[in-house]
């Protein structure tokens, strides 16, 4: 109904409600009164009225007139009254507008006022946070030492002089670092830097393989200076073999300066135990040695240098591996017992069948090992593996004049040769000025960097029950006391009585010490009864030896066969015991508890057992696998102990061929992605997470360190598990927290203003892996725009041939770098960049298509679980009880154990060891087959953490119509990665993937609300 309909109707009605008031005012006085009608009685009533009405319809007739004339004067009435409301209406419309646009104004600007204070707020905690994370940065980075360092004599005479020339401690039997050191030469920051005296003319075989290693081990950790005036350490071999042992000797070092402080002798023991005056102290030197004796070795002060499985095997008299024209006889005096066991373990790691080992068998298992080991096209690959003859050392073996024409035979290699053809796979790409350059992509370990990663030719660590539960082989040389004979026929007393357990203790003795019980047998005899036992017995010799060169080949061996140590003798001081933690890796009881040995590993679950062996074997590969592992522990061991950092993993530095400062042309995008709506999460400026200055850094320097880190001799950005501030809100949030709500919570509208959570604000960035395929990549960058919490977007372009310019790439709203890589490997998405500034990285297909509210969602998740892989595709591996062996599985399942790389969240400390500590062996399969690098990935990080991936939202594959090329469409894809797992998991050792049941989505995801209310996020 329009207005003016609205204005006439009243005047109708009140028109009509006059007239029918005339009609009844004319009926009231057409009708008689009551004195009329009695007076006329004889005339009726009707005719009555009839007259009375006549007269009035009579009188009405001449005022007709009249009547129109009112009527007009209505409705010219009327019509004024109309065009007086009309002229009001138009003034109350326009009135009104005014009023709305005033209130809209008003809203507005009040908006915009909110906006303005949030705005501001939001800049005031933000120049906060910066600030004091400046602070924090400017307190680690600024190191002033204010005042010299005290030297001992300092501490002890308190002459507050230097002198040039120190006189050995009064007590040097009882030296300690605070007595003993010169800690004036070491600053924290200074690196440990080490000087290593030249070669001397006369050296054994031995000392020159220790020598060797020791220079590596310096040029690895970038310790190494030719200028003794800035060196914190010096570093001499004395070789007892070659009989310069002597005390003159030592003394006639250079730079001995009367005391020895701060020198570190590498004893190069001839493993007799009767010779031993070079073990008295000369001054106060740090002594490295094979023997640990009662009264001479100085705890937390000298160092036990572990005996490598290389060192033994070389042609000496006491060298076990030595040709023994009575070898068969050795093996045909081993217990009848031995003939009987049956299902050697294989290399394979899975036992197929059980055949009976006889000896024609014994002796076509040392045939297989040895020729292994001395076939001349396995020198200069992983043949840390095993035990086999110095014969022909490699080129760091050639006597020099000096340790810096030493180095400079290393720096003159072509890339690819063996810098030493045995015993340390360590190949030269660049030159080793650089610690840890490396090749891009190589699948080659980089040069100085020693294979510490798995080992694919160590014995699977499964089943945890073998066919031994003890064993010992060994003959007393040394004289018994009361006790070790009880102890002795005790161990027969056991054997005799247990079938699973083999003691001989009346063998053939082949390596003596004359302190100790001697070995027994061939090297390959015992690590294949090691490697069928459950437990393999170290039993203490002498009462004043702490350690000893047998009892560390009897460590060795059983570490690396995965035989848990199980210690007699609570006098034993193991190596680099300061630090590791022994008891995670061995068993370790008193003599006297003999009678209960038996009791105890028999009480020890299956869980308890295989915990012990993987901790072996870890440490084994770590600190015990070559001369050089051996020789970084013990540099490292004596680092620790002055409180300076490890040296910095070194970064990847790529060659950019788009960057910030050299972009493509570009056109502004104009993508939206709407799926986010209140929750995404506000825009901020570009945030780094923070790097550890490894200036103290306690964290890289406790016992964690040494026991749980993949790589304790290298100290990285940041890692999975670096401690957080508490979030106490107390007087305001730690610095570079950002609280929902300011720590009072709220619905997604507070939701997506700040990250919340218990760690501080971070950011993340997007490596993506491409080849020649630009249009798609495009596509993917694109829909990256606007995405909140992106830092920057990293493009691994693995094609030979250049990236085009026209047409012109997407501009976004953070930078996009394009690394060419030199060669075209899948492993290249996993090096570790330097343009990565983030802990977070978001690994993604050239043609995964994400929405930005299922990629904020996983990265939420993923802070919460930063050591996890956090991602879309899940996958899983199934066993066949058939086959017997791991597929590769895809379907969709209610467990899963992998989450595809294509499209995950990680932290970026696994591109380190992905890169510089996975076994060398992996990342080769990858290339051969292009192929198997996201599970490669999957299997080291449940390696590392024992957790299993994380999957978000029901997102299960991608599908891109327009992708032909995929390398997932190949007929052999599947085949492939069947391989992979089975190939993998023998690499380990065990099968590393661990199952999940559960996915994570948003919290309110699914959950009813008010409709005053918003949710974190609309669809996940």
């Amino acid at each position: 109904m329009s207005s003016r309909s609205r204005i006439h109707m009243p005047l109708l009605v009140i028109g009509v409600v006059l007239l029918l008031f005339g009609v009844y005012i004319m009926m009231l006085s057409v009708l008689p009164p009551p004195s009329d009608i009695s007076a006329k009685q004889t005339t009726s009533q009707s005719e009555y009225i009839f007259e009375k009405f006549h007269e009035k319809t009579s009188m009405m007739n001449l005022k007709s007139k009249d009547l129109d004339k009112n009527i007009k004067e209505l409705i010219s009435i009327e019509k004024s009254v109309l065009a007086e409301l009309r002229i009001l209406e138009e003034r109350f419309h326009y009135t009104k507008g005014q009023v709305d646009d005033m209130s809209a104004e008003l809203h507005k600007l009040h908006v915009e006022k909110q906006n303005i204070h949030q705005s501001l707020a939001l800049a005031e905690k933000q120049l906060l946070q910066t600030h004091n994370e400046q602070l924090i940065r400017k307190r680690e980075n600024e190191i002033v030492i204010q005042r010299p360092i005290f030297i001992a004599s300092e501490l002890t005479t308190g002459t507050g002089r230097t002198l040039p020339d120190v006189s050995p401690s009064a007590d040097s039997k009882h030296c300690t670092f605070e007595v003993c050191f010169d800690y004036s030469r070491c600053p924290i920051t200074g690196g440990m830097k080490t000087y290593v005296y030249p070669r001397p003319e006369v050296m054994s075989e031995r000392g020159t393989i220790i020598y060797d290693a020791i220079y590596r081990s310096t040029l690895r950790f970038s310790c190494f200076t030719p200028d003794p005036t800035l060196a914190c350490i010096f570093i001499a071999v004395v070789d007892v073999v070659s009989s310069n042992a002597t005390a003159d000797y030592v003394r006639s070092l250079s730079h001995w300066r009367g005391s020895g402080s701060n020198h570190l002798l590498f004893y190069v023991d001839s493993f007799s135990g009767g010779n031993t005056n070079y073990t008295n102290p000369v001054g106060n030197n740090i002594r490295a040695s094979t023997y640990s004796l009662r009264g001479i070795f100085r705890r937390n002060f000298d160092i036990i240098f572990p005996m490598s499985l290389e060192l033994l095997h070389e042609n000496s008299k006491y060298s076990s591996d030595r040709p023994d024209p009575n070898e068969s006889e050795d093996v045909k005096s081993l217990q009848p017992r031995v003939a009987s066991l049956t299902s050697i373990p294989s290399q394979e790691g899975l036992v197929k069948g059980r055949r009976a080992l006889g000896l024609d068998l014994v002796q076509e298992q040392l045939g297989e090992w040895n020729a292994k080991h001395t076939d001349s096209s396995n020198l200069g690959k992983d043949t840390t593996d095993s035990v086999h003859e110095l014969e022909s050392p490699g080129p760091l073996s050639e006597p020099v004049d000096s340790v810096h024409e030493l180095r400079g035979s290393v720096l003159a290699q072509e890339p690819g040769d063996s810098v030493h053809e045995q015993g340390d796979p360590i190949s030269v790409h660049e030159p080793v000025d650089s610690v840890l350059a490396y090749e891009p992509a190589d699948s080659s370990p980089a040069p100085g960097v020693p294979v510490y990663g798995p080992d694919d030719s160590l014995p699977y660590l499964l089943p945890v029950r073998r066919e031994l539960l003890l064993s010992f082989l060994g003959y007393p040389g040394f004289r018994l006391t009361s006790v070790g004979k009880r102890v002795a026929a005790e161990l027969n007393h056991i054997s005799n009585n247990n079938s699973n357990i083999l003691i001989d203790t009346t063998c053939n003795s082949t390596f003596s010490t004359g302190v100790d019980w001697d070995l027994c047998y061939n090297s390959s005899v015992r690590l294949v009864t090691g490697s069928r036992s459950t437990y393999t017995l170290l039993l203490a010799g002498s009462p004043d030896v702490l350690w000893s060169p047998t009892l560390s080949v009897r460590l060795i061996e059983s570490m690396r066969v995965g035989s848990v140590p199980v210690l007699l003798g609570d006098s034993l001081h193991l190596p680099l015991s300061d630090f590791i933690s022994w008891e995670r890796c061995s068993i370790k009881l008193a003599l006297h508890r003999v009678t209960e040995l038996h009791m105890v590993i028999n009480s020890l679950s299956d869980a308890d057992v295989f915990s012990f062996r993987s901790s072996c074997r870890r440490l084994y590969r770590l600190y015990f696998s070559s001369v050089d592992a051996t020789v970084d522990s013990v540099l490292s061991e004596l680092r620790t102990r002055l409180s300076i950092p490890a040296p910095a993993a070194e970064p990847f530095r790529a060659e950019l061929h788009f960057s910030a400062d050299r972009p493509p042309p570009l056109f502004e995008s104009t993508y939206v992605d709407d799926s986010l709506d209140l929750a995404g999460g506000a825009k901020e400026p570009a945030v780094e997470s923070p790097v550890r200055t490894p200036v103290y850094a306690p964290a890289r320097n406790s016992r964690w360190l040494w026991n749980r880190s993949p790589v304790p001799f290298r100290s990285f950005p940041s890692s999975p598990w670096d401690p957080v501030v508490p979030l106490d809100f107390l007087p305001q949030p730690p610095v570079g927290y950002r609280p929902i709500n300011e720590g009072r919570g709220g619905d997604g509208r507070h939701f997506g203003q700040s990250l919340g959570g218990s760690r501080p604000r971070e950011q993340f960035t997007v490596v993506i892996l491409s080849y020649q395929r630009e249009l798609v990549l495009r596509s993917t960058i694109e829909r990256l725009n606007n995405l909140p919490f992106l830092h920057s977007v990293l493009v691994v372009w693995n094609s030979p041939i250049a990236p085009s310019a026209n047409p012109p790439w997407p501009r976004i709203h953070v930078p996009v770098n394009l690394a060419r890589m030199p060669r075209n490997s899948l492993n290249n998405r996993f090096l570790p960049f330097q343009d990565i500034q983030t802990d977070a990285v978001l690994s993604l297909d050239d043609d995964s298509s994400l929405r930005h509210d299922e990629i904020i969602l996983a990265f939420r998740v993923w802070r919460e679980n930063p050591s996890q892989i956090v991602g879309f595709p899940g996958r899983f591996h199934s066993w066949d009880p058939v086959a017997q062996s791991w597929f590769y599985n895809s379907n969709k399942s209610c467990e899963l154990s992998m989450v595809l790389t294509g499209a995950a969240f990680y932290h970026r400390y696994y591109n380190y060891l992905y890169s510089q500590w996975m076994e060398a062996s992996i990342r080769t399969r990858v290339d051969a087959i292009m192929n198997c690098e996201d599970l490669a990935m999957n299997f080291l990080v449940s390696h590392v953490s024992r957790l299993p991936p994380i999957k978000v939202t029901s997102r299960w594959t991608f599908v891109c119509p327009t992708c032909n090329d995929a390398l997932s469409t190949d007929e052999s894809h599947y085949t492939e990665r069947n391989k992979c797992i089975n190939d993998f998991a023998r690499i380990y050792g065990y099968m590393p993937l661990m199952n999940t049941q559960f996915r994570a989505d948003s919290i309110l995801y699914k959950t009813k609300v008010s409709n005053s209310q918003i949710k974190c996020f609309k669809n996940v």
